[in-house]
C-alpha cells in the first residue's frame, strides 16, 4: 500500500507479526492518529503512547478488572431481562439493534459512569460523529469530541464536588491523585463512555445475524446454543475471532525507527496497519481457520488487541456478550430473521460494521 504522500503503508496479516506490532513501542499510535480513512482520536486513550498512556490508563484500569466486572453480572443480567420483557410485550417481532443491542450496551456503561438515561440519544449521536466516515468525517469527529468533552467535563466537576459510589467518581479521585491534568481526565471519561457501548451494541446484532445464518450441528448455530447454553462462552470467542467489528483494520501505527518485521525492513515514518481480523484466520495460529467452531480451544484471537493497548473494557465486553446471548437463546429459542438476507442494509456512516437494522421474529 502507498499513502497519498507517497509513503509506504504496510498491512500486517500474520498472527505473530500483528502481536509484535501491538506490543512493540517502536510502533507509535499517537504518530499515526487520524491517518485517512481512520478517525482522529486526539487525546483519547487509544491515541496515546508510552508513559502518558500508562499513567492515564492506570487511573481507570482497576474499575475494569476481572473481579470488579464479575460483580456487575446481576445488574447486567437484570437489564437484559428488562429489555427483553419490553421487547416481547410488544408482539412477536422487533428490530434488535434499537430494542435490545443499543439500550443494553449503552445502558450498562452509562450506569457504571452515572450518566443520565435522558442523555442516551445525545451520547449516541456523539459516538456516531466520532466514528464517522465520508468526506466530512474529520470535522464531525472533531465536533463530537469537543461537545462530548464539554459534557463530560461538567460531570467530572460534579463528581469532584459531590462524589458517589460510581466508577466516574473513582476515576476522578484516582486521576487527581495521579496528577492527571483536567484535559487528560476529561478525555479519559470521554474514552470510557464512547468505547463502552458502540462496538458491543454492534457485536450483539452482527453476532445474532451470524449465528442465525451459520450452520452448526444440523441446524443454525443459534439453535445449537439454545440446546447447549454451556457453549455460549466459546461461541462468543469464535465470533470475536471470525466476525469483523469494523470496516477498517486495527488503528494504524507509525514506525518511529527502522525495524525488521517478518524479514521485511520497515523504515522510520512508514505506516503499519495490524490486520487483526486477517490474523484471526492465520493457519499458523488457528488450525482449519475458516471453520466456525464454538468448541475451539485455545482461541487466542486479537479482537481486543494485545500489549499496552489491549482493550480496557475486554472483561465488560465479554460479560455483556455472554449475558446477552444467554438471555436471547433462553427467552427466544425460535428467533429468526424477519427479512431476507439480501434486504439487509449494512451501516457505512461510521467505521463500526453492523446492519442498520436487524428485524427479527420469534
Amino acid at each position: 500500500m502507498t499513502l497519498p504522500d507517497g509513503r509506504p503503508a504496510w498491512l500486517v496479516t500474520g498472527y505473530e507479526e500483528c502481536r509484535e506490532v501491538f506490543q512493540d513501542p517502536v510502533f507509535s499510535r499517537a504518530q499515526a492518529d487520524g491517518v485517512p480513512p481512520y478517525p482522529t482520536l486526539g487525546g483519547l486513550l487509544l491515541a496515546l503512547d508510552g508513559e502518558r498512556h500508562r499513567r492515564v490508563r492506570g487511573v481507570a484500569q482497576r474499575g475494569f478488572s476481572a473481579g470488579r466486572i464479575a460483580r456487575l453480572r446481576p445488574q447486567v443480567e437484570a437489564l437484559a431481562e428488562r429489555l427483553l420483557d419490553l421487547m416481547v410485550a410488544g408482539g412477536d417481532r422487533a428490530e434488535l439493534f434499537g430494542r435490545f443491542g443499543l439500550p443494553f450496551a449503552l445502558g450498562n456503561i452509562t450506569r457504571m459512569l452515572g450518566v443520565h438515561d435522558a442523555d442516551y440519544a445525545q451520547i449516541r449521536a456523539w459516538g456516531d460523529g466520532l466514528l464517522a466516515t465520508g468526506p466530512d468525517a474529520a470535522r464531525r469527529s472533531r465536533v463530537a469530541v469537543e461537545q462530548m468533552s464539554a459534557y463530560m467535563g461538567g460531570l467530572v466537576a460534579q463528581r469532584r464536588a459531590r462524589p458517589d459510589e460510581g466508577l466516574l467518581s473513582e476515576v476522578v479521585a484516582r486521576g487527581d491523585e495521579a496528577g492527571l491534568t483536567e484535559p487528560e481526565l476529561v478525555m479519559l471519561a470521554v474514552a470510557l463512555i464512547i468505547a463502552g457501548w458502540e462496538t458491543t451494541a454492534a457485536a450483539i446484532v452482527t453476532f445474532t445475524y451470524t449465528l442465525l445464518t451459520t450452520e452448526a450441528d444440523g441446524g443454525s448455530a443459534y439453535r445449537l446454543l439454545c440446546r447447549r447454553p454451556d457453549l455460549i462462552p466459546g461461541a462468543i470467542e469464535e465470533l470475536l475471532r471470525t466476525v469483523p467489528n469494523s470496516w477498517l483494520d486495527s488503528q494504524p501505527r507509525r514506525a518511529t525507527a527502522d525495524v525488521t518485521l517478518a524479514g521485511v525492513t520497515i523504515r522510520a515514518g512508514d505506516l503499519v496497519i495490524p490486520a487483526h481480523d486477517a490474523a484471526g484466520r492465520d493457519p499458523a495460529a488457528f488450525p482449519d481457520p475458516e471453520r466456525f467452531d464454538v468448541t475451539r480451544t485455545p482461541n487466542p484471537h486479537l479482537a481486543f488487541g494485545h500489549g499496552p493497548h489491549f482493550c480496557l473494557g475486554a472483561h465488560l465486553g465479554r460479560l455483556e456478550l455472554q449475558v446477552a446471548f444467554a438471555a436471547l437463546t433462553r427467552r427466544l429459542p425460535d428467533l429468526r430473521l424477519a427479512v431476507a438476507d439480501e434486504d439487509l442494509t449494512w451501516r457505512t456512516a461510521t467505521t463500526i460494521r453492523c446492519p442498520e437494522q436487524l428485524p427479527v421474529i420469534w
